[in-house]
Parts: structure tokens; sequence; C-alpha cells
């Protein structure tokens, strides 16, 4: 036997938007701040986080930050978030590629999205 009360959340949230900025910084002589955002959305439990990951030329160096802070829009069922990152002086220079997003939503549904850094 068993009993519904409703409906089962069983769907990954979706990533909206996700951009950073400013887009290009200089920490030769002094570190910077970068501010990532992002927007998502869930159909039932909300966004719990959203993870990403960017890395150096070289593979030998990361930059990885998780967003849990997130405001809800409760008629579009969107989800604004952000978070600052101070990036240190004299980390290894060049650009850094973006490896991977997670999104996560209140109940465990999860969806990662891999981009090839090769």
């Amino acid at each position: 036997m068993s009993i519904g009360w409703g409906q089962e959340d069983i769907t990954p949230p979706q990533i909206m938007d996700f951009s950073f900025y400013p887009n290009e910084i200089n920490v030769i002589e002094s570190g910077q701040l970068i501010n990532f955002s992002f927007t998502g959305v869930d159909d039932l439990s909300g966004v719990q986080m959203l993870e990403f990951r960017f890395i150096s030329p070289s593979g030998q160096q990361s930059i990885q930050r998780n967003i849990n802070d997130c405001i809800e829009e409760s008629d579009t069922g969107e989800c604004n978030g952000s978070v600052e990152e101070y990036i240190q002086p004299n980390v290894e220079n060049g650009i850094y590629t973006l490896n991977f997003l997670q999104i996560r939503d209140n109940v465990g549904n999860q969806i990662y999205y891999y981009l090839d850094c090769n």
C-alpha cells in the first residue's frame, strides 16, 4: 500500500545564467576580487546550490567555489545567487577555463555540466 500527498520532485534544477565580473584581471602585483553570479530554476523544491570550477592553463591550479545563498523569486521559481572570490597575487598567468558547473535542488536532484579543458 502507498499513500501520496503530492507531486514528487525527481527533476534536477536548471542553470539559466552563469556569469562573472570582471572577466579579465591582472594579479601580478596584487590580488583582485571577482564576482560570480547565477540564475537557476527548479520545478518543485527550489535550488539549493551551484558549484563551479575554473582550471589554469597548466591544469595545476583551480578556482572552485559553491554559491549556497540563493534568493528565490516565488512567482517565477527562479533563484539568484552570487559570491565574491579573492584571487591571490602571483597565481599562474593565462586564461583559466571553466571545467564544470553543478546545480542541486533541495531534495538532492542534481546535474553536472562538464567542459573539455584539453
